[in-house]
């Protein structure tokens, strides 16, 4: 069963509501990417059927012209360099579509950036608070930081430390915090959006 996120209903004023943002934006770039990728790849007249069927699903635009500007090339600007850095989108796509394989096993560590930026804004704001999800988040975002598996010292999980029907416990020393294909985890790349809306919701003054 697919349900949609609360994005619309994170409070803008508040801290969760950019970083889960970006991370929803940055996972969406990778879907695209590697969507446009394969196209490029394939040529966009590689068969009038392929792309009748995309059109159906609302998955290609009537024209090459119109799709194209999806993706422009992205220029930064350097406090370093004497020029602004051009990234090129035929660059990045050629590499996303070479190494995909590769590359979308780091999606787990995006998952758990944003755990700690998060944890990082809850410290900040109410450092005293040991409830269980709050716990269940400090958990999460030190596993993120110790390669993305659980790392516990003797005295770990010294409290409660969950979330839902989820609880972090002393048996998961070692133990992937995200699921991927074929390695078995605690949690999905939606579950960090979850949890904020969770903690976001019990202490509306954070």
């Amino acid at each position: 069963m697919t349900t949609i996120a609360p994005l619309a209903h994170f409070d803008r004023n508040r801290s969760f509501y950019p970083i889960v943002m970006h991370y929803c934006l940055a996972l969406w770039g990778i879907v695209e990417s590697g969507k446009r990728g394969f196209l490029d790849q394939i040529g966009f007249d590689y068969e009038n059927m392929i792309l009748d069927e995309m059109k159906k699903f609302r998955m290609l635009d009537e024209s090459r012209e119109a799709y194209s500007k999806l993706l422009v090339p992205l220029t930064l600007n350097s406090t370093v360099g004497k020029d602004q850095l051009t990234v090129l989108q035929s660059v990045v796509l050629a590499e996303f579509l070479m190494n995909h394989n590769y590359l979308l096993t780091f999606l787990p560590l995006f998952a758990g950036h944003l755990l700690t930026l998060a944890h990082e804004v809850c410290t900040e704001r109410d450092p005293q608070n040991n409830d269980p999800i709050r716990e269940f988040l400090r958990h999460s975002r030190n596993a993120a930081s110790h390669g993305g598996k659980f790392s516990f010292t003797a005295q770990e999980p010294r409290r409660d430390a969950s979330w839902g029907n989820l609880t972090i416990l002393k048996s998961m020393q070692g133990t992937p915090l995200f699921k991927q294909s074929n390695i078995p985890g605690l949690l999905g790349l939606a579950d960090p959006i979850y949890l904020l809306w969770d903690i976001e919701q019990a202490y509306p003054n954070l």
